[in-house]
């Protein structure tokens, strides 16, 4: 089956609504997709995780200012950051 599948259940697998794959993004898009055609995650799932997603971004300002403020760069990992 799918190499993410052997490691994850798929009623867990389906109730991932974002994950971040820094290096390999191109075989996540492949296993979604192949989840997706072997109706094992919906449409309507995917869609429903795409508009949350989107509306944090909108609330969280994302859209008007993409890029982070780097002038705080000295306060990643401080404890107050840990906080946050």
């Amino acid at each position: 089956m799918i190499r993410a599948a052997a490691f994850l259940d798929i009623e867990a697998l389906t109730c991932v609504f974002q994950i971040m794959v820094p290096y390999n993004h191109i075989e996540f898009i492949n296993i979604v997709t192949n989840l997706v055609n072997n109706n094992y995650i919906s449409m309507d799932r995917i869609d429903d995780a795409v508009r949350r997603i989107l509306r944090v971004k909108l609330t969280l300002g994302l859209f008007e200012t993409p890029l982070a403020d780097e002038t705080l760069v000295d306060q990643l990992g401080s404890q107050v950051a840990l906080y946050v």
